[in-house]
């Protein structure tokens, strides 16, 4: 009686051929079907007997895996840029890589910007504050942040831009439509107290022109509306133990008589070592423009 090791040993001479070419994977031979005729179209490609399943469950799971990624990359891509608040969303593609500092502060800056990403991604609360001038690339250093911890983090991060003028603009036009009214309270600000990293940008903005200034120099300032300080208290109380990054042209002293003292506790709460004020940094937008 022929025992199996015969049988398939004929059968594999009866239907399979092999080819000339090895295995790719493991330099083994490698095994084709034996068409009946030359014209015959192959039924499939050429098998390695010794690797060949072991080669497609390889294919199988790396096809899996990059599919995986390449949805976790579109997701957190799509949450950040769908997300955030702003009026131009092409800004929310610069990098901490691409800010070229002109002085000594500005490379301060950026080092301070780098070292709170670091940290952030080991797990550490903090809050970054930028202040100083228009256009001195506090914005790019934050969008920056968010990039950075974005792609650091292999994308596991949920990370928003707001810009707080643009913010209390929709909310104050939700007020009249029932339904912007609930997308804008009910998923935006839910999504800006929940996300790992999120950036409040332009505090003060909305108060008007920092251009007016007294006989002594001094900002001729408004006092934020008591809307506009309970949706900062909010915002703030939420995230006072998740890492935040908040930027503003004003200086503490005038974010105080603006919005008092308790906003400027939860600002400053977690960002020891995470303050830094531009004096003598020029608008950084002329040099990239």
């Amino acid at each position: 009686m022929m025992n199996t090791k015969v049988a398939l040993k004929q059968l594999m001479a009866t239907h399979f051929i092999t080819v000339d070419v090895p295995c790719p994977e493991c330099g083994g031979a490698m095994t084709a079907w034996k068409e009946p005729t030359p014209d015959t179209p192959p039924r499939c490609p050429p098998v390695c007997m010794e690797c060949g399943y072991r080669s497609v469950k390889k294919k199988e799971a790396t096809t899996a895996k990059n599919l995986y990624e390449s949805s976790l990359i579109k997701k957190a891509k799509d949450y950040f840029l769908n997300g955030s608040v702003l009026t131009d969303r092409k800004s929310l593609h610069k990098k901490i890589s691409n800010y070229y500092p002109s002085n000594q502060e500005s490379t301060k800056a950026k080092n301070i910007s780098m070292e709170f990403c670091e940290k952030t991604l080991l797990g550490e609360i903090h809050h970054l504050i930028l202040t100083g001038g228009v256009g001195v690339g506090k914005s790019h250093l934050a969008i920056g942040c968010l990039n950075e911890i974005l792609v650091k983090s292999n994308y596991s991060k949920k990370v928003l831009f707001v810009s707080y003028r643009e913010l209390l603009e929709q909310l104050k036009f939700a007020m009249n439509d029932e339904e912007a009214r609930k997308a804008i309270t009910g998923v935006a600000m839910s999504e800006i107290k929940a996300a790992d990293v999120v950036v409040l940008d332009d505090i003060g903005a909305e108060l008007g022109d920092f251009n007016k200034r007294d006989e002594k120099g001094n900002l001729i300032l408004s006092r934020a509306s008591n809307f506009d300080i309970d949706t900062l208290t909010g915002i703030l109380e939420s995230r006072i133990d998740k890492p935040t990054i908040i930027t503003s042209n004003l200086k503490s002293k005038e974010i105080k008589y603006c919005y008092g003292e308790r906003i400027v506790s939860r600002m400053a709460t977690h960002s020891n070592g995470f303050m830094h004020r531009f004096t003598n940094t020029k608008d950084y937008r002329l040099k990239t423009a």
